[in-house]
């Protein structure tokens, strides 16, 4: 904070004197918009008008009934302005003809002065709604000018009025305060009732009110949780506050009840309805999302080295599953599992289905029939064998836990024999696996293989063994696989395990 010529004392009566005018203007401001609905909603005389008004506003002021429009402004007038100030008119003429005569505020009071007559023929003068401010203004002057002039004590020791000024303006300016008046009218033009624009306007500036947003967000939280409980959820709901807001605006307009009871009510059930639609379509997608029933079909490699298919699906209450491959016309059942589902006291369905086809494509559709005996509609699979098959073996081979090609030694301690062998591992040995590999490449303590392993003439080893040595020369072998693809496996080592005898 800047550095002023003032007592930390008179700073702080200056702060807390500074928010109560501040919390005067916001209580103004809320009442405007109240008061205007109210004059132009009631039916009746004059001076009915303005006794109803100043009865009911008396009491609000923080501590109307004569509005003008003029060229499409609306002005206020000295009957008017004490309402809603709280004050005596005598006291509001005082202010204004203080106004008037200092120097600096009479140039901002001429401003925004205009001259008219009333029904009588007399000229007066009627004020913009800038007016307000203008006599907060200077009432806080004349509080300033209080502080810095003390009734009672040392006048002396009184701080500097430009220096309370400055940080008076200080304060203002730090606190952001942007104060906007809604727009009034006087009496001897009297203005027209509110029309749907002006009551819609109403309620759409009432629905940002902390008060009316915060008892609307919880009645729409406990709706929530009990649509979404008992009822389930549902956009037509929607419709309930939304009538409610429209019966708000119809009674407004048939000048039914108070205009600011009403519209708080619409402004309420409006915002509900913005986040009840808001909240359910946000919810419905998710729930669309998540609970979408769904079949996928998943190749699966059996010991003979065939594909079969694996269901997955995440529907609950299968009775039995259905399919057909092609070129069958009709369906059949995958049949059924020993376990029984305590659910339906029936066994759960097979989730396998058996295929004999082995080349080109295997079209599948899969159905289900649940356990209302409804039958479902069917998802359609197409299938390259071959290449599925392909990916498995290849899978199959790349995962395997064992080497391709071991280093082993076997030692017989009794004559001190020792020979090494490269062997093919077992599996190797299988048409089905060696029919996803165009090469099968070794080395015999080398960490790149040099050496390729002939297919065709297997037979010609002795069982498994690749390479033999009768000596303990072998230390590692590595081993690499190029498959029929063109794809390559990375170059595994294996190392010699010892055998004794």
């Amino acid at each position: 904070m800047p550095d002023f010529n003032l007592t930390d004392q008179d700073i702080h009566k200056l702060q807390r004197r500074f928010f109560l005018f501040k919390r005067e203007r916001n209580i103004i401001h809320h009442l405007l918009d109240n008061y205007v609905a109210d004059y132009r909603q009631f039916n009746g005389s004059m001076s009915k008008r303005y006794e109803y008004l100043r009865k009911k506003y008396i009491s609000l002021p923080p501590d109307l009934t004569h509005l003008i429009l003029l060229d499409g402004n609306i002005l206020w007038s000295t009957q008017d302005i004490p309402i809603v100030l709280g004050r005596h008119i005598t006291s509001i003429i005082r202010s204004i003809n203080k106004l008037e005569r200092s120097e600096g505020w009479c140039s901002r009071l001429l401003s925004i002065r205009e001259t008219t007559k009333n029904t009588n023929g007399r000229t007066v003068h009627v004020y913009h709604k800038e007016i307000f401010d203008l006599l907060l203004d200077l009432y806080e002057d004349e509080y300033l000018l209080r502080f810095s002039e003390p009734r009672r004590g040392d006048t002396n020791s009184a701080p500097d009025i430009q220096e309370l000024r400055k940080f008076w303006l200080y304060m203002k300016d730090f606190d952001t305060f942007n104060s906007h008046i809604v727009e009034q009218q006087i009496h001897l033009q009297d203005i027209p009732p509110m029309s749907w624009k002006d009551i819609l306007s109403l309620i759409w500036n009432k629905v940002f009110n902390f008060r009316i947003s915060t008892i609307s967000s919880v009645i729409f939280a406990v709706a929530f949780e009990i649509a979404r409980r008992v009822f389930g959820f549902h956009l037509w709901l929607a419709a309930i506050p939304a009538v409610i807001s429209f019966l708000c605006v119809l009674l407004i307009l048939k000048h039914k009840f108070t205009p600011d009871t009403l519209s708080n009510i619409g402004a309420g059930a409006l915002l509900i309805t913005l986040l009840w639609i808001s909240a359910t379509l946000s919810v419905d997608r998710f729930h669309y999302q998540t609970s979408k029933h769904n079949i996928i079909l998943t190749p699966v490699r059996s010991n003979d080295n065939s594909i079969h298919f694996q269901i997955n699906s995440n529907i609950l209450n299968v009775k039995e599953f259905l399919f057909r491959i092609s070129p069958d016309k009709s369906f059949h059942s995958t049949g059924f599992l020993r376990q029984i589902n305590p659910n339906t006291n029936l066994p759960y369905p097979a989730m396998s289905i058996q295929n004999n086809i082995s080349s080109g494509r295997a079209e599948i559709d899969v159905k289900f029939i649940d356990d209302h005996d409804i039958e479902s509609s069917v998802w359609h699979f197409s299938f390259d064998v071959p290449l599925e098959l392909f990916k498995l073996n290849k899978h199959f081979i790349l995962n395997s836990g064992m080497p391709w090609v071991s280093a082993e030694q076997y030692k017989i301690l009794t004559t001190g024999k020792v020979t090494s062998n490269a062997s093919l591992s077992p599996f190797m040995f299988s048409k089905e696996i060696r029919s996803s590999i165009k090469h099968l490449l070794y080395g015999i303590n080398k960490e790149i293989p040099d050496r390729e392993v002939d297919f065709n003439n297997l037979d010609s080893y002795e069982p498994y063994v690749l390479f033999r040595t009768n000596d303990d020369s072998i230390r590692f072998v590595s081993s690499q696989i190029i498959f029929t693809d063109g794809s390559s496996s990375d170059i595994r080592i294996s190392n010699i395990i010892e055998t004794i005898d």
